[in-house]
């Protein structure tokens, strides 16, 4: 749990919600540019852990994979990703329209599938 990082080492970049996160549970944070950087602690035993988006982790894991890291921990409720724009209503309506047709058809799941090697579209 994220409890358990208390006096443990993390690598996060300090600009990052996952910095927050990591300090909010007491741990020792190493401060990094990114994700590349990260792995390369934990690989290093320099880190015993990082906080990161889980779909940085699942492409990381699909295209390097098996790197042998593990999500030991998921916050609640997941955090969603958005498309922002302008306040163009019909375009909102238009993306929504064409994701709830994706959806419903299963090419959502599947474009996930292929992409994270899973289905992270619930």
């Amino acid at each position: 749990s994220f409890a358990d990082l208390k006096g443990k080492k993390t690598a996060q970049s300090l600009t990052s919600n996952f910095y927050q996160l990591a300090e909010e549970a007491g741990a020792d944070v190493t401060p990094i540019e990114g994700w590349a950087q990260a792995v390369e602690l934990l690989r290093q035993d320099r880190v015993e852990a990082t906080i990161n988006d889980k779909l940085t982790f699942l492409d990381y894991e699909k295209t390097d994979g098996p790197t042998g890291l593990k999500i030991a921990a998921e916050t609640d409720p997941a955090q969603s990703a958005v498309v922002a724009t302008q306040d163009k209503t019909a375009l909102i309506d238009a993306i929504d329209g064409a994701l709830d047709e994706l959806r419903e058809d299963g090419t959502l799941a599947e474009i996930s599938d292929t992409y994270f090697g899973a289905d992270v579209t619930q």
